[in-house]
């Protein structure tokens, strides 16, 4: 996951608070398990939903969700892999 230059979001994932993203440092999800998970991204004091959706995960994926005030995460690799929600 990578955030838009200054810019920082808060991450929940299957429903639970999961990490703050920031410009500048990249998070990468490494031992997330395949299948699908709710992603939801907030602003960093959680109170304005940015995005929300369905990162569906297969082995060996190798994606890139660059995320960006205002805008619906833009996903590099696997299509089909981000499914958002409204």
């Amino acid at each position: 996951l990578r955030a838009d230059a200054g810019a920082s979001f808060s991450l929940l994932l299957d429903g639970r608070p999961f990490a703050v993203l920031a410009s500048g440092h990249p998070l990468r999800l490494e031992d997330l398990a395949p299948g699908e998970h709710q992603l939801e991204i907030r602003n960093p004091d959680r109170t304005v939903i940015w995005a929300r959706g369905t990162l569906d995960l297969q082995p060996g994926d190798e994606l890139v969700l660059h995320v960006a005030e205002g805008r619906l995460p833009e996903v590099f690799g696997r299509a089909g892999a981000w499914t958002p929600k409204g």
